[in-house]
């Protein structure tokens, strides 16, 4: 399993960022899918989370690994052999349980979908986007070596340790 981090100060604009690490011709609104043509390669799909929003970071949960009680539900996105590219806005807002369970899904390559026995293989490559923010002095907590994850942020440290394959910083 593949992931990313791009990490950024409120207000820049992550979705050149995005587009450069996915390749991909545009950025969709959150929870959508699109696809979209490249002459030099197969039709990419490619799937937004914004965890935003007052039960949203509840709900992600539930997209990302299964929803038991739903029957209706659609299958975990982890898991979704049709998504190439999954996209998570704000995992800052993530619940830290739900960090922790995706931290272990990047790291073995494989989850347990809720209410299931057997572990599925993680198939879209994951690229998170992480809100920085400034401090008065020091520059804020992007340095130079990458980002600094102060004990008081919100990511989970199992989380932190697998991130990231690639981190695109932006000042």
């Amino acid at each position: 399993c593949s992931s990313d981090l791009i990490a950024a100060e409120p207000g820049l604009d992550v979705n050149p960022a995005i587009r450069f690490i996915a390749r991909e011709g545009t950025a969709a609104q959150p929870f959508s899918v699109h696809r979209s043509s490249n002459s030099r390669r197969k039709t990419q799909t490619t799937v937004h989370i914004d965890v935003a929003g007052e039960d949203f970071p509840a709900r992600a949960r539930s997209m990302l690994f299964g929803n038991p009680k739903d029957v209706r539900a659609p299958p975990p996105m982890l898991g979704d052999d049709k998504i190439d590219i999954l996209i998570i806005h704000g995992i800052e807002r993530m619940h830290s349980g739900t960090q922790r369970r995706l931290a272990r899904a990047i790291r073995d390559g494989a989850f347990r979908a809720s209410a299931s026995r057997t572990m599925q293989p993680v198939y879209p490559r994951i690229i998170f986007t992480y809100s920085v923010e400034a401090t008065r002095s020091g520059g804020g907590h992007l340095g130079a070596d990458g980002p600094v994850f102060p004990p008081e942020s919100d990511l989970n440290a199992a989380l932190v340790e697998v991130l990231p394959g690639q981190l695109v910083r932006l000042p």
